[in-house]
């Protein structure tokens, strides 16, 4: 009796944790997918303001910044090759050749309105950049896709 009365409060409490919200967010008139809509509000905006704060930085260079918005190692994907930049160091010596001029189009084309988003975090353009929510550091670039 005493397992049945733990595991059925274990079940009653669960129904009280908040869960992220999974249900289809309507699609934005001009968007092709589902967007960052789909994680709630709180998590939607915390999602677009990384993304303005992101452009911010790119428009202006701010190198150090971007590096403090990288989640290392940060995967590097290009057309025949994976690397791993394991650290902000690493990361500001080959600058250029992550942040390509494909890669700061796809930024700069991104729409906060369709940001994309899923389980895997959230997409800008086509898959060139990824970023998403890292527990005690909010959100943070995870892997870019060069494309090349």
């Amino acid at each position: 009796m005493r397992v049945i009365c733990s595991i059925t409060a274990l079940a009653v409490a669960s129904l009280a944790l908040p869960l992220r919200s999974t249900a289809q967010a309507v699609i934005p008139p001009g968007c092709q997918n589902s967007t960052v809509d789909v994680f709630g509000p709180d998590e939607a905006r915390k999602a677009r303001e990384f993304l303005s704060e992101l452009k911010a930085a790119v428009k202006q260079d701010d190198r150090q910044k971007i590096a403090s918005m990288i989640s290392y190692p940060l995967q590097v994907f290009g057309k025949t090759q994976k690397r791993s930049i394991q650290s902000r160091d690493e990361f500001l010596r080959g600058y250029e050749d992550v942040f390509s001029s494909n890669v700061k189009a796809a930024l700069d084309r991104q729409t906060p309105n369709c940001l994309f988003g899923n389980w895997q975090g959230v997409m800008v353009g086509n898959g060139e950049f990824w970023y998403r929510e890292i527990t005690g550091k909010g959100y943070q670039i995870v892997t870019i896709n060069l494309g090349k």
